[in-house]
């Protein structure tokens, strides 16, 4: 009888043990297999900024096989509009990704950071880089702000991810700076982003979602890989973005670095 027992607590335990290995190998499957061509991206553009809608179509389909716009929102009040578009292109992407996967949201003036020196090929590949990541949410575009971000190391599983010989690839963010230029968003997080922005109407999405960063692993890319362009903005508290304006100038690493945690 005891040893009946014994066979049958030994066996639960192998099958427990089968189980989980499956799941982490379907989990590190999935990560591993996420490409260019299944992961969901987005722009958000108003319907009546026809040449910005050119100029994304222009600059993402050049990385990725599949863009698709998502209409932005007027409103009187311009970071409303803002919010309320986010929340929509997010919604998309958790319609159309699975748990573990991501979507990636830009708004329609983004750029490729000229100062990487990258070519589309290689934005792309810094992209799936940061799929290995497995990270909440990584932002590949922020303000230059610098002296605002609360950023620390990351742990040493995504430092060695690093294709970097010269500096960390990636930082994790806790605070501070933001944008919702360019993002990349697990769809289980996206679900969190959403109920966040919609706690807080008439705010910014860029500082409201801050609230969730201590708690989650959100992770900063060096060098960003997107800025905007300089121009006219109908989304934020501004009518038009100046080259001199730091929300869309180059991130300053020197500074963020001297106060690192």
């Amino acid at each position: 009888m005891m040893r009946d027992t014994t066979f049958i607590k030994v066996s639960v335990l192998c099958l427990v043990f089968v189980i989980l290995v499956i799941l982490l190998t379907r989990v590190e499957k999935f990560v591993s297999h996420t490409t260019l061509e299944n992961m969901p991206v987005f722009y958000i553009n108003l319907d009546s900024d026809q040449k910005k809608r050119m100029l994304a179509e222009r600059t993402l389909g050049g990385i990725f096989p599949r863009v698709e716009r998502s209409p932005g929102i007027r409103h009187a009040i311009g970071k409303e509009g803002c919010r309320l578009a986010h929340i929509s292109a997010n919604t998309k992407g958790i319609a159309t990704t699975k748990p573990g996967g991501y979507y990636i949201v830009f708004e329609d003036d983004v750029k490729i950071n000229p100062n990487t020196g990258m070519r589309q090929r290689e934005v792309g590949q810094a992209i799936l880089n940061c799929a290995r990541t497995n990270a909440d949410m990584i932002l590949l575009n922020v303000q230059n702000y610098p002296e605002t971000a609360i950023l620390d190391d990351a742990p040493n599983k995504i430092q060695r991810l690093s294709t970097s010989s010269k500096h960390p690839e990636f930082y994790r963010i806790l605070g501070g700076t933001g944008s919702g230029g360019a993002y990349m968003v697990k769809h289980e997080f996206g679900k969190k982003l959403i109920k966040t922005w919609e706690k807080h109407p008439m705010e910014h999405i860029d500082w409201t979602w801050h609230e969730l960063w201590p708690t989650h692993m959100v992770l900063l890319h060096r060098p960003l890989l997107f800025l905007h362009r300089p121009g006219q903005s109908k989304t934020g508290d501004t009518n038009v973005r100046l080259a001199t304006d730091p929300e869309i100038q180059d991130f300053d690493w020197k500074i963020a670095e001297s106060y690192l945690l």
